[in-house]
């Protein structure tokens, strides 16, 4: 259930940051800012959530998926804070 929880978090929080940088919102992740800068948005969000997911499938590998809820709950809230930016322009 973590990992599903996890992976999905992962997805909404990619979309929601498409949303805010199309509504004029600043990456607030250096890695991920200078992504954005070097290959493009869409590239940079899709390595990052393949790169979140392979890490997730390997904990769950190694019976370790507990350690995701932490994150989870903390890309949730980022998730959040970023669908909440168009609203308030």
């Amino acid at each position: 259930m973590m990992l599903k929880l996890f992976m999905a978090a992962n997805v909404m929080d990619a979309f929601t940051t498409m949303r805010a940088v199309f509504y004029g919102g600043i990456e607030g992740n250096p890695i991920i800012a200078g992504g954005i800068h070097y290959i493009g948005l869409e590239p940079t969000l899709i390595l990052k959530v393949s790169a979140a997911m392979a890490i997730g499938l390997m904990l769950a590998k190694r019976g370790k998926v507990h350690l995701l809820k932490w994150p989870t709950v903390i890309i949730v809230m980022v998730a959040l804070s970023n669908s909440i930016y168009p609203y308030l322009l």
